[in-house]
């Protein structure tokens, strides 16, 4: 994708570079026409990747998740309410 962007910035630098250089009332070696496949060809590769669903979550391991209830579990107990004798 990245280098499908760079190709597509590289060819609108060189169409910015030779409007700068030339005299308004000349020509340019482009049309709209072409520019505007350009940047639908571009907006169909993005619009492509962008339309997928984000992929899943990984689960934790289930020694994480065996730590996690552990601590849950001391956590629990260190709250419970002190006694008198």
């Amino acid at each position: 994708m990245t280098d499908k962007i760079a190709v597509v910035r590289e060819y609108f630098d060189g169409l910015k570079n030779e409007l700068e250089n030339k005299n308004r009332c000349e020509d340019p070696s482009y049309k709209l026409e072409d520019l505007q496949k350009r940047i639908d060809a571009l907006m169909a590769e993005c619009e492509g990747i962008f339309k997928q669903p984000p992929p899943k979550p990984q689960e934790a391991p289930k020694e994480e998740a065996k730590a996690e209830n552990n601590e849950a579990s001391a956590d629990a107990n260190a709250d419970v309410e002190m006694k008198d004798e």
